[in-house]
């Protein structure tokens, strides 16, 4: 029954000693931060700020004792050199309203974690907490990043399961692997209404980002009313939502992902049962789950501005009612929540709206591939629609290839022929038109002898180069 309240600690941050700097501690010796202990209950730590250090903030009890009842509230945890808190052993724990950062911290190029927990965690709350910034002193680093980390951290029952809820994970740094939300081996967690963004637009990582990382599997985990952006610069892998084990099991639903950088390796959804799968459809057939989520941008406020706020009609009122009561600011959720850590009203349409410019997820494809038609640069707001249209020309007729809708910007589509794609664009009767893009369809070859023969033109049965055919083909 011990409070720690608005008190200033100031450590060294040069210093990587574990045992001799830290910062607020309750274990069982003087001698390290994470050594077991009990008969520490029901303490409060409030309102402090803590700068330096190897752990902020540090609670471990005993197995056979769990600490029960401890609360981490409202700290400004700045500048530690791995751990924003770190618990084990307790049950009935809260950690919510944290402000977690490495900051420009100039040591720092080591593996971070803002929140980390291992075992003999029960009825655990990690709730709208903010992590951010584990590299901004050490850019280059090849460091891997964990924003929430949990390990053997089986809740008591589905009755009384681990919850994280509300979590703004954003404007995370550095060249290493980066893992929004990391959980292994524990039972009886549900995930509900994190915000997780992973978009540092300067890296030059190889890599791979990972919005929620689910490792060896376990029983009771749930995975509803999220948003997973990742958006990453550099080449490494990109996924949303990433399953290693071929026999974990999970349900989820409503949850958003956008992944928006091509420039990774892989850009997927998800992985699932060893495989990727790069489209919500791929990833809803493989896994059974995700029935009522979405592939969509978020359309954040100012991201430059760290306001993580969504604009888009999409997803707007489309949560899973009753999980989380409040957002992240604590503001009640209404009857029609919002996925994503903050309740949202999404803005009406200007006229005339901006129609943007047709994209497609690929160019040159064979018959009967399936592509993702999609906008870039248009306006958005509640009474706008787009329609898709396909014409054989870019000047010539258009006609609708789908019905008008307001949840999406995008269309799924199978093609069999060359041809120009646009979007319609809608806002209360204002109608404009996006620029076109053109997909080549290559037919099937007929059967036949081919020859590479360098000396004649591409054209028939021959190819001048093995390129030439390459495309053919």
């Amino acid at each position: 029954n011990n409070t720690i309240s608005r008190n200033r600690i100031v450590l060294d941050s040069a210093q990587t000693s574990t045992t001799l700097y830290n910062g607020i501690i309750v274990s069982g010796t003087t001698a390290s931060p994470t050594a077991s202990g009990h008969g520490c209950d029901s303490n409060s730590i409030v309102y402090n700020t803590v700068l330096g250090g190897y752990y902020s903030v540090s609670i471990a009890g005993v197995s056979s004792q769990l600490s029960f009842g401890n609360r981490i509230l409202n700290n400004k945890l700045w500048h530690q050199y791995a751990y924003g808190v770190y618990l084990n052993n307790t049950i009935g724990a809260i950690v919510e309203g944290n402000d977690i950062t490495r900051g420009n911290r100039a040591v720092s190029s080591t593996t971070y974690y803002g929140i980390y927990t291992t075992s003999g965690i029960q009825e655990l709350r990690i709730n709208a907490n903010r992590i951010y910034n584990p590299f901004g002193g050490a850019l280059t680093s090849t460091s891997t990043f964990y924003g929430i980390y949990m390990t053997g951290s089986d809740g008591a029952s589905a009755s009384l399961p681990n919850i994280i809820s509300n979590n703004l994970i954003h404007n995370v740094n550095g060249n290493g692997a980066h893992y929004g939300i990391y959980t292994t081996s524990s039972d009886f967690s549900n995930y509900y209404h994190n915000t997780v963004v992973l978009n540092d637009t300067v890296s030059t990582a190889t890599g791979a980002s990972y919005a929620f990382y689910y490792s060896t599997g376990a029983n009771g985990v749930n995975v509803s009313n999220n948003i997973f952006s990742v958006s990453r610069a550099g080449t490494g892998a990109e996924y949303g939502f990433y399953v290693s084990s071929t026999t974990a099991t999970f349900t989820g639903n409503r949850n958003v992902y956008f992944i928006g950088n091509n420039q990774g390796t892989i850009n997927a959804v998800g992985y699932f049962n060893s495989a990727a799968r790069t489209t919500l459809l791929d990833w809803r057939t493989a896994t059974g789950q995700d029935a009522n989520s979405w592939q969509t941008n978020p359309l954040f406020v100012n991201v430059s501005t760290d306001n993580y706020l969504p604009q888009s009609v999409d997803i707007d009122n489309r949560a899973i009612t009753g999980l989380i009561a409040t957002d992240f600011t604590g503001t009640s959720r209404s009857n029609t929540p919002d996925p994503g850590a903050f309740e949202f009203t999404a803005p009406g349409c200007t006229t005339p709206p901006t129609p943007g410019i047709a994209t497609a997820s690929s160019i040159d494809v064979c018959s009967g591939t399936a592509i993702t038609l999609n906008l870039n640069g248009n306006s958005f707001g509640v009474g706008q629609t787009y329609t898709w249209q396909s014409a054989d020309t870019q000047n010539g007729t258009y006609a609708d290839i789908s019905t008008a809708t307001s949840d999406s910007t995008s269309l799924v589509l199978s093609v069999t022929a060359s041809k120009w794609y646009r979007s319609a664009v809608n806002c209360n009767g204002n109608i404009v038109f996006s620029n076109p893009v053109f997909v080549n369809v290559n037919q099937p070859l007929a059967a036949g002898t081919y020859t590479i023969n360098s000396t004649l033109p591409t054209g028939g049965n021959n190819f001048t180069s093995i390129a030439d055919a390459n495309r053919a083909f």
